[in-house]
C-alpha cells in the first residue's frame, strides 16, 4: 500500500505540469478519499498554485483547497470509525 501510495504522489506530482487545474482538484479529491491522512496533497497543491498563476482564484487557492480536502477528511474517517 505504501508503495501504490507513492506511485500516486509521484503520478500527482507530474500531472501539475501536464494537466490543467481543474482536473488535477479531482485528482487531489480521489488520492484524499483513497488514502488516510493523504498529506502529500498538500505539497503538491503548493507546487501546482506556484505553476498555475490563479488570476481568477486569487493566490493559494490550490493549496487552501487541498487542506480543507485534508481537513473534511480527516473528520470524516474519525466520524465513520465512531459511527461503524
Amino acid at each position: 500500500m505504501l508503495i501504490f501510495r507513492i506511485i500516486v504522489a509521484v503520478i500527482l506530482l507530474i500531472s501539475v505540469f501536464v494537466l490543467p487545474w481543474w482536473l488535477l482538484a479531482f485528482l487531489f479529491l480521489l488520492g484524499v478519499f483513497t488514502f488516510p491522512f493523504f498529506y502529500e496533497v498538500i505539497f503538491i497543491a503548493l507546487i501546482a498554485d506556484l505553476f498555475y498563476d490563479h488570476i481568477f482564484f486569487g493566490r493559494f487557492f490550490i493549496p487552501i483547497f487541498a487542506i480543507v480536502m485534508a481537513l473534511v477528511m480527516f473528520v470524516f474517517e474519525r466520524f465513520r470509525r465512531f459511527v461503524l
